[in-house]
């Protein structure tokens, strides 16, 4: 069964490393972005992501002091990669706890639902 070796960098250091099966490697990498790289201190336009065939990266730039990496390793494919750029997507968003409409992080609910 193919695996996958996920590992945060902190600093250029190793800070947490995990081992996923092919079927949660997105789900894992997501969380591990989500977690270290959290959007509530990095806005969206600091972040970097980068893929290829054996790897997806995704950084801060924001300049904290503490500069913050994750990495994937394992053979990627186009829909892998689609997948995690979703992933990645949504962390930047909620969904209103109302009518379940994508909405700005900073709300709880939509501007509809908040108006009634």
């Amino acid at each position: 069964m193919d695996s996958y070796q996920i590992l945060a960098f902190e600093n250029h250091e190793i800070y947490n490393s995990l081992e996923v099966s092919a079927d949660k490697a997105v789900e894992e990498y997501v969380k591990m972005c989500e977690k270290h790289v959290p959007a509530e201190y990095t806005p969206q336009e600091y972040t970097h992501f980068d893929s290829d065939k054996m790897y997806v990266k995704y950084s801060d730039g924001c300049g904290n002091d503490k500069p913050m990496m994750i990495l994937m390793i394992g053979l990627t494919n186009p829909e892998m990669i689609k997948s995690i750029e979703e992933g990645l997507r949504k962390i930047y968003f909620n969904n209103c706890e109302d009518c379940g409409k994508e909405i700005d992080l900073k709300w709880c609910l939509c501007q509809e639902c908040r108006n009634k």
